[in-house]
């Protein structure tokens, strides 16, 4: 899908789980374009994407109008780059860098997943979930993690329990902030219909990212 040498721009993070994120985000397309939706707005149409200069464009043109949208490999949302220190353009034409960005907060999830699960697969799925959604349950809810869960893809292959989002305790719902104005997730689609989306943070051998 990409080439392998690129796993290595995120040595703190699996191979085989930064594959399966880039074939659910992007299906590897270094140049996907995601604008979305904002309730109560018309729907922001994107061509067909020609190059990576050209998707630069159509998300910038997509930015200026008040939507946000999702970058890359690993669709990087567009409120994630001041913090991140890059631009849609880098996110758009440097696959490393994408993957980065992207790896970098899969990371971050995972460790504030880790404080109520612990370190694990659960903590993995609940980070997952905050990749798509901004929190460590509504991606279970809206089926983005069944996306991985439901395929023997070695991220995660117990179906049956990934069928409800991980118990916790104290309050029901794990908020995570808002990656765009707290800094914590990948991605958090305002009002999007679609399912799909992007702290340095080494994981330890035995956890599931490596």
């Amino acid at each position: 899908m990409i080439d392998p040498s690129l796993y290595a721009c995120a040595p703190h993070i699996a191979p085989h789980t930064l594959r399966e994120v880039i074939r659910v985000e992007s299906s590897g397309n270094p140049i996907a374009v995601n604008v979305n939706v904002i309730r109560g707005r018309p729907r922001f149409r994107v061509p067909r994407i020609q190059s990576a200069a050209h998707a630069a464009q159509i998300a910038n043109q997509a930015i200026s109008q008040g939507y946000n949208v999702d970058l890359g490999l690993m669709q990087i949302n567009s409120r994630n780059l001041p913090r991140l220190g890059y631009t849609v353009e880098q996110m758009l034409s440097d696959q490393c860098l994408n993957i980065k960005a992207g790896a970098r907060i899969l990371s971050e999830n995972y460790s504030r997943a880790a404080q109520t699960h612990g370190p694990g697969q659960q903590a993995l799925l609940a980070a997952l979930s905050a990749y798509n959604t901004g929190d460590f349950r509504r991606g279970f809810t809206n089926g983005y993690v069944s996306r991985y869960t439901s395929i023997n893809y070695g991220i995660y292959t117990r179906t049956a329990e990934a069928s409800s989002p991980p118990s916790v305790d104290g309050p029901p719902v794990i908020e995570v902030p808002n990656p765009f104005t707290a800094g914590s997730s990948v991605y958090s689609r305002e009002s999007s219909s679609n399912a799909n989306s992007a702290a340095p943070s080494n994981i330890a051998s035995p956890d599931p990212l490596n």
